[in-house]
């Protein structure tokens, strides 16, 4: 259940059959296959294939974990990252131990570049908890 908790999709509990496991990962593959991987508002654009991110037309450059966790969050719109999640994101992504506010600075650095719209950040911060892509 912790993985549930912690945004993961699903999980298998030992012993488990191949035929089973295979058709979770076939379920979650037709999940992903519809998602789509363009976000577009008034003034931003984001092509999470193409690693493109257009602020009223002008590219918005980040750092490779800037991305990855810009569009983490994307990828979970309207649901609440944990911090520790995104913590273990980050450290699954670089395998490397992270400090307990890292992903705090990544977020903040992330929050600047993309501004706001309609007065809003686009990332809310849920306090105690973490942090969610706004839904439009």
């Amino acid at each position: 259940m912790e993985a549930l908790s912690q945004c993961g999709d699903d999980y298998v509990v030992k012993p488990f059959s191949m035929k089973e496991l295979l058709a979770r990962i076939k379920c979650i593959q037709r999940r992903l296959n519809t998602f789509s991987h363009i976000v577009q508002t008034e003034d931003l654009y984001i092509d999470m294939n193409q690693y493109i991110v257009k602020k009223n037309n002008q590219i918005i450059e980040f750092s490779a974990i800037g991305y990855e966790i810009l569009f983490h969050l994307i990828s979970y719109q309207g649901t609440v990252v944990t911090r520790n999640g995104l913590a273990e994101f980050i450290e699954n992504k670089t395998g490397n131990y992270i400090e307990d506010n890292t992903g705090t600075v990544h977020v903040k650095r992330i929050r600047e570049k993309l501004g706001t719209y309609n007065g809003r950040s686009y990332i809310e911060t849920i306090r105690g908890v973490g942090y969610r892509w706004r839904k439009e």
